[in-house]
């Protein structure tokens, strides 16, 4: 019934049982002849017959050097990792990973406000309602463990939706950008989970009502075939006694990747932004070869000078990765947490048009201030689906946004229903 399926990679024979009953299998002999049995016989076999082209491993994770020991070997075989999310360790912890295939890991966040609306009445994310629709039994501690590591609280139950996505897909962007920075070490990033069979709070990108999260539009960016990515040099921790705050970042190192088929030759553009001045105190470009499989260290950015004068809290480096060959790619770094960061108001203009194809509509949005994770949405649940959403803006750049209603509207009716939501609107100044 599956072997049809164009895009079907991996045929895999068990989730974790060679993780989770390595004891078992590895000390009793009759559990272990039974798992051999099935798992290493007879599924390959039929699908040999069935299915030859497709290669077949007999549990994810999985040990190809000695399946009886250690199922997080680092040196061959896939890993799901859980450190970040499960143990609650900072997202830093990531960069201390050098698995070959990192084919389970993730972040939870809530569904749109929208799509929870569809089977309960209540903003109370705590009451029995939305308790039934979280799965996780410390789900909703970790969330706002994670948001409260990274952002400001939240002032309704709209912003606390809106932070738990942003905070998803900063901590798995952050982790993926390591994992392609490493290659050709680590080649392969399969983050958990892509949907959601019910309404619920999860790990997906892509809730119950088929409304993406901020993060499956941030995949569409740090899975782009060519990427830039910028590795900070130095850390920031929070002492848990005094809750003091150390703080070394110095520099940053920029990179860039690619996984396209082709090589190709790029341009490398780079601005350090003071945000209070909502200026670039500095800037430069670089030309790039793209190599295919290939990642690079690209340009080094020593910042002593800078964070001297503003300080880390208001820095932000803002890098973009052009060629004719391949989608450009942007990304924005700051050298501290976005709570200690003090944003101005943005007012995102938003010029509506109707698009090229029939039924839908074209937004070019514009700030004169830098907008952090700028939302755009439709107001009144109306369905529709949005080609880029939660992007940075910078002053002097644009972003276009193609909206496809799945009704027929007018272009007044879609202009009354566009929204514009970002980071300081949700939380009091």
């Amino acid at each position: 019934r599956l072997r049809n399926y164009s895009n079907l990679a991996l045929w895999c024979g068990n989730n974790e049982t060679e993780q989770i009953f390595m004891f078992k299998i590895s000390q009793e002999k009759d559990t272990r002849e039974d798992y051999i049995r099935l798992f290493r016989k007879l599924i390959p076999k039929v699908l040999k017959r069935l299915n030859p082209e497709v290669a077949y491993i007999p549990s994810s994770a999985h040990n190809p050097d000695n399946w009886l020991d250690n199922p997080q070997n680092k040196e061959s075989g896939d890993v799901h990792f859980w450190d970040v999310w499960h143990a609650r360790k900072p997202i830093e912890t990531y960069e201390d990973q050098s698995h070959r295939f990192f084919s389970e890991f993730g972040m939870q966040a809530y569904p749109h406000v929208e799509t929870a609306a569809t089977f309960t009445e209540t903003t109370n994310l705590f009451g029995p309602e939305m308790d039934n629709h979280q799965k996780n039994g410390g789900g909703n501690g970790i969330i706002f463990d994670y948001v409260a590591s990274l952002f400001r609280f939240p002032k309704d139950y709209r912003a606390t939706v809106y932070l738990s996505q942003i905070m998803q897909a900063f901590c798995i962007r952050f982790g993926i950008e390591h994992m392609r920075r490493n290659m050709p070490r680590t080649m392969g990033a399969l983050y958990w989970q892509l949907n959601d069979c019910w309404p619920v709070a999860s790990w997906s990108s892509i809730d119950f009502g088929g409304r993406w999260k901020a993060l499956q539009f941030a995949a569409g960016r740090f899975f782009a075939p060519a990427l830039v990515s910028v590795k900070r040099i130095g850390q920031e921790r929070v002492h848990g006694g005094s809750n003091h705050i150390y703080n070394d970042i110095d520099s940053v190192e920029i990179h860039t990747v690619c996984d396209g088929p082709d090589a190709a030759a790029a341009e490398l553009e780079w601005e350090v932004w003071s945000i209070s001045q909502n200026a670039c105190v500095e800037s430069g470009r670089t030309p790039v070869k793209l190599k295919p499989g290939k990642a690079s260290l690209t340009q080094k950015l020593e910042l002593g000078k800078l964070i001297a004068a503003h300080g880390r809290e208001d820095l932000a480096i803002r890098s973009r990765l052009t060629s004719k060959r391949y989608p450009a790619n942007e990304n924005t770094t700051f050298l501290t947490a976005p709570k200690r960061i003090e944003f101005p108001q943005a007012k995102i203009v938003c010029k509506v048009r109707k698009g090229t194809e029939a039924g839908t509509f074209e937004v070019t949005a514009t700030s004169p201030k830098i907008a952090y994770q700028v939302y755009l949405n439709l107001d009144g649940a109306i369905p529709h689906q949005a080609s880029d959403n939660f992007f940075d803006l910078f002053p002097g750049e644009s972003r276009v946004v193609t909206f496809r209603p799945r009704s027929e509207m007018t272009l007044a009716a879609f202009h009354e229903a566009l929204t514009s939501y970002s980071y300081t609107d949700s939380y009091d100044s």
